[in-house]
């Protein structure tokens, strides 16, 4: 069995543009504080759960509380939304990516596909929407289940080999 896994932002979409504005509203609406010239590459977790509680850590010197995650995944998953009824193209796939990933799909048993990204579930699908992706047959994790990049990977690769007799 050979394992395909994708990340979403630049890989299968170009959306790293529309949801970086959207996570900055969306913290600055939450937190009250303004991350738009945050060095997203000193972070220790690049991922949605992993840059909310650094940040967080570093600048009130604690985690988000639950209702905190909540209210910011709220406002941030709204945004995104709003983003993408006001102009779908945001959303855009990258070139060929769907037509590459079907093609993948298409010789199932040569390939076993994975989506791995740093996006919260919800809002990854919102940036999938509508890019012809079978996400009900592709094991997709997300940083719903881990803040680390790798464990997101290893709970990728562990959905599928559950799917895999």
């Amino acid at each position: 069995m050979k394992l395909v896994i994708f990340d979403i932002d630049g890989t299968l979409t170009d959306t790293k543009k529309v949801d970086d504005a959207c996570f900055i509203q969306a913290f600055e609406e939450t937190f009250s504080i303004d991350i738009s010239n945050c060095d997203w590459a000193a972070l220790k977790n690049v991922t949605d759960w992993g840059i909310t509680e650094e940040i967080i850590l570093n600048e009130k010197g604690r985690t988000p509380t639950p209702d905190e995650y909540a209210l910011m995944q709220k406002s941030f998953f709204r945004l995104l939304k709003n983003e993408h009824e006001r102009d779908a193209r945001q959303f855009k796939a990258v070139n060929g990516s769907s037509d590459f990933l079907n093609l993948l799909y298409q010789e199932e048993e040569k390939f076993t596909l994975g989506i791995a990204t740093g996006a919260w579930e919800k809002s990854a699908k919102i940036k999938l929407r509508g890019k012809n992706i079978p996400l009900e047959s592709i094991s997709f994790s997300n940083c719903n289940y881990a803040k680390e990049r790798d464990n997101i990977i290893h709970h990728c690769i562990h959905e599928i080999k559950k799917k895999t007799p």
